[in-house]
């Protein structure tokens, strides 16, 4: 296996789109929802269960890279663990980035408490 292999293996990744939707990207797993609370479920049972064996993996969501100027342009927000984690203990829910951002941080907040 090939250190870019490796990477998108151990990879844990959300990516917000400013449309509304959010994207986990798990290792190789990858789904898209349009339903925050869901998809914070799923972020949060990731952290101790593989998501290997779940419904709904899209390879090609799996492979959704966004480029720097979608980024910077606002179109996504990509955040992995350690973002994720400082949203949900330092983000006013007044000052997300989006809709889904708010929800799903809301969301991840009620499941972590």
């Amino acid at each position: 296996m090939n250190s870019d292999e490796l990477q998108i293996q151990q990879r844990r990744r959300v990516i917000f789109d400013d449309g509304g939707g959010i994207v986990l990207q798990l290792g190789r797993y990858g789904h898209y929802y349009d339903f925050p609370n869901q998809a914070a479920r799923d972020w949060d049972l990731s952290r101790d269960e593989s998501p290997d064996d779940w419904d709904g993996n899209d390879p090609e969501v799996a492979a959704i890279e966004p480029t720097q100027e979608q980024i910077r342009n606002g179109g996504y927000l990509v955040c992995d663990d350690e973002d994720v984690d400082e949203l949900v203990r330092s983000m006013p829910e007044d000052e997300a980035w989006g809709e889904n951002v708010r929800r799903f941080v809301v969301a991840l907040r009620e499941l972590r408490s």
